[in-house]
């Protein structure tokens, strides 16, 4: 069985990490400079531990899945443009799930989101 990374980047001036427990202040930072899910979904912006949770948070055990992956694509200052939660071997063997999706505000209508969502799926 081959290792599994994050997917390279399809846009040349972004790249893409893995999110880790050390990124957890990065994502805190997206998630409120961005609020327009959590008020669209909560009716109220993220609040301070969202980072925290969506880092730790699996789904159920009974569930069965091999691994949860946070994936985010930075730009060249290295902040977070986009973000993506995927759960591989959801239920079942090579079922991968995009849990959530979430692309910077300033971002939409520029088909960036397409682009990435798209290298996710492949």
């Amino acid at each position: 069985m081959t290792a599994l990374t994050v997917p390279p980047s399809p846009v040349p001036h972004l790249r893409t990490i893995e999110i880790t427990p050390a990124h957890e202040a990065l994502l805190q930072r997206f998630f409120e400079a961005n609020p327009e899910y959590y008020l669209i979904s909560n009716g109220e912006p993220a609040g301070p531990n969202e980072a925290h949770k969506e880092i730790h948070d699996d789904p159920p055990a009974e569930w069965g899945f091999t691994k949860k992956w946070l994936i985010a694509w930075l730009d060249e200052a290295g902040e977070m443009v986009a973000m993506a939660n995927v759960v591989s071997d959801l239920l079942a063997p090579r079922v991968w799930h995009i849990g959530y999706f979430l692309v910077a505000t300033p971002q939409y209508g520029t088909g960036l989101a397409r682009t990435l969502y798209a290298s996710l799926e492949r």
